[in-house]
């Protein structure tokens, strides 16, 4: 396998214009492929990386979103009994006028 320097330096020659020995092109081109080859692998981890992220995020709004209404009915709870004890308390201040009259 070809250094990554001697890589681009066959690169640059080439695309100037300079003549490449037969073994100079068979270690371009293995330098091209192997150049090749990384490029897939980034660009498969590039898709990966946001299908993985996505799924996290999804993963967060539906824990977010199942506290939210666990919160939601709790606080309707909440409301629920606060009404009840207004209406004792309601009750028990009329009861206690009436005693004081």
């Amino acid at each position: 396998m070809i250094s990554e320097n001697a890589g681009q330096s066959l690169h640059d020659k080439a695309t100037r214009g300079e003549i490449l020995t037969d073994n100079e092109q068979i270690l371009l081109s293995d330098w091209y492929e192997s150049q090749d080859e990384i490029e897939v692998e980034m660009l498969g981890l590039a898709r990966a990386v946001p299908e993985k992220l996505t799924q996290f995020l999804q993963i967060q709004i539906k824990t977010g979103l199942e506290k939210l209404m666990s919160l939601t009915q709790q606080i309707q709870q909440i409301i629920t009994e606060n009404e009840a004890l207004k209406r004792e308390i309601s009750l028990l201040q009329s009861q206690l006028t009436r005693r004081a009259a």
